[in-house]
């Protein structure tokens, strides 16, 4: 248990949670290969940061904060535009 009100950081390969998915993930059959549906609690987690779907994100949810730089495969030419080698995120210890 953390103490004075600190928060987990959640990392994890696969998508922590449903609506990270985009549209076009989200009505594949294989969708339980992608995606964890966890019910994360913004009381006790701040960021949760991702992979395994090859899409951008920063965004809030439900007071927290989720992550995904992917850098994709060789040959994902999209992927890799939009992958940003100085995308960094601060974490308060207050």
């Amino acid at each position: 248990m953390l103490q004075n009100g600190a928060k987990w950081i959640l990392i994890t390969h696969h998508v922590p949670y449903l609506p990270c998915h985009t549209k076009d993930i989200q009505s594949d059959i294989w969708d339980d290969g992608y995606y964890t549906n966890m019910k994360l609690d913004s009381t006790k987690i701040s960021h949760s940061i991702h992979g395994h779907n090859h899409h951008q994100a920063d965004f809030m949810l439900n007071g927290i904060r989720y992550l995904s730089n992917p850098f994709g495969y060789n040959d994902e030419k999209h992927v890799r535009e939009r992958y940003d080698e100085n995308h960094h995120f601060h974490v308060s210890s207050a």
